[in-house]
């Protein structure tokens, strides 16, 4: 047996194997032998079939067959002598439609296996590598417009008959859409309930609602995003014929007692109430703020490395694991789907090769660190934060603590909060500070 390793595109590799003509046919003799007692042709009780027989009609078979014995015996030795590394198990590249003049009798046979192989190692300069970074904390205005977007959220709607509708109206109208003319599906409703600062409808659509008053009629022009959902949407300019049924306005409830009360707050005063409230936002704070810092921390370190090849079968495995997340979701949300998204082979390429890169370089930073396990120190910390808006934080970390998968992902957590800080603490970061509500912007 030789063994050779061939080099494909980024960490694609292929085994070469020969197997001497001796070894070959010693692995054929006992794969037909096998055969002959196996197979049933007419003219012939069973067992005793011609040898000659069994390689005329089924030499495909044997073949396989006996690829199969020789890897199974062969492929882990040609492996070590090669120092070869694969993610998984080679496979075996054959052509089934050429097998016999691939694989003839009584000859020297090279079978060749495909694989990929391991990340090279990633030693970063620290010094060299640039980061940046966000700070925030939870201020007084933060707590008074969380305050007001509680009221805002718990507002009671109005219908007037005095005034056109503003910006902050909700408007129940009918709508009929139109593209080169023609009707288009789902562009039609009855009794539509729209908050016109609600960013909910296409841009340009909701702010020609502004100015009308209940009973006008009227034609809206807008322009269908490029990226919309919709393909045969995108892009394409539309009209609606518009009727508005009625305009709405919010009232906005007083922060007293009853207000307070209706969020669960014990005592209802307004203190415990906004005391409470910062707490909800600090642990939001630092939830946003710590991912979009480790994000910004891992793309400088993949962008210094130079965006380095990650083997096929990961990326695979995430943009599957994607794919049906995303299915999921759509799902649940009563979405109809045709098929699986998985088999759209491009659907998150991207961001699965993105994530593989992240799980090397963490993996890669593990080793630098030597970072087997999480502190227990870092592990509380984790725990607090998950557990801090039960009303019982401690017997809620408890409980987490009993749930395997769940310790897990704290664990997992607790020890990437600790390769991040050692890996801050050599590169050059420059921090950058932001109000709370800057850093959340669409969290809420």
């Amino acid at each position: 047996m030789q063994a050779t390793i061939e080099n494909g595109a980024g960490l694609k590799r292929t085994l070469a194997v020969v197997f001497d003509k001796d070894t070959v046919n010693k692995v054929t003799d006992k794969v037909v032998g096998e055969l002959a007692r196996q197979v049933r042709v007419n003219g012939f009780r069973k067992g005793h079939v011609p040898r000659s027989l069994i390689e005329r009609n089924y030499w495909v078979d044997v073949v396989l067959r006996s690829i199969d014995k020789l890897s199974e015996e062969n492929l882990v030795k040609a492996l070590e002598e090669t120092g070869a590394t694969p993610v998984a198990r080679p496979e075996v590249e054959i052509n089934e439609t050429a097998v016999s003049s691939a694989y003839p009798k009584d000859s020297e046979w090279t079978v060749r296996y495909g694989f990929y192989t391991f990340p090279a190692e990633i030693n970063p300069d620290f010094a060299s590598i640039k980061v940046s970074q966000v700070r925030s904390s939870v201020s007084d205005a933060d707590v008074d417009a969380m305050v007001e977007r509680l009221r805002t959220q718990r507002g009671v709607w109005e219908n007037v008959d005095d005034r056109v509708s503003e910006s902050s109206d909700r408007l129940n109208i009918d709508f009929k859409g139109f593209v080169n003319d023609e009707p288009f599906e789902g562009g039609e409703a009855k009794g539509f309930s729209v908050t016109l600062d609600s960013g909910s409808m296409i841009p340009g659509f909701c702010e020609q609602l502004v100015g009308h008053r209940a009973g006008d009629e009227f034609t809206i022009e807008v322009t269908f995003p490029e990226n919309y959902p919709a393909e045969n949407l995108a892009g394409k300019a539309a009209k609606f014929e518009i009727r508005v049924n009625s305009v709405a306005v919010r009232s906005l409830p007083e922060v007293n007692e009853e207000f307070v009360r209706s969020f669960n707050i014990g005592d209802g005063t307004v203190e415990t109430f906004r005391n409470e409230l910062r707490a909800n936002m600090e642990r939001e704070q630092t939830r946003v703020s710590r991912t979009r810092n480790h994000n910004a921390l891992f793309d400088a370190l993949i962008a210094a490395a130079g965006n380095f090849d990650v083997p096929e079968p990961w990326i695979e495995d995430n943009r599957v694991n994607m794919c049906r997340s995303e299915q999921r979701n759509r799902e649940m949300y009563g979405m109809k789907i045709k098929g699986k998204l998985e088999d759209d082979a491009s659907l998150y390429r991207e961001e699965a090769e993105n994530v593989t890169r992240v799980q090397w370089m963490a993996h890669e930073l593990s080793r630098i660190f030597d970072l087997k396990e999480p502190s227990e120190e870092s592990i509380d910390a984790e725990l607090t934060l998950r557990a801090g808006a039960y009303e019982d934080p401690e017997e809620a970390k408890a409980e987490i603590r009993k749930e395997e998968r769940l310790f897990a992902t704290v664990k997992n957590a607790a020890i990437e909060n600790e390769m991040v800080a050692k890996t801050l603490e050599r590169v050059q970061v420059e921090y950058k500070d932001l109000s709370f509500t800057e850093l959340v912007n669409t969290q809420y």
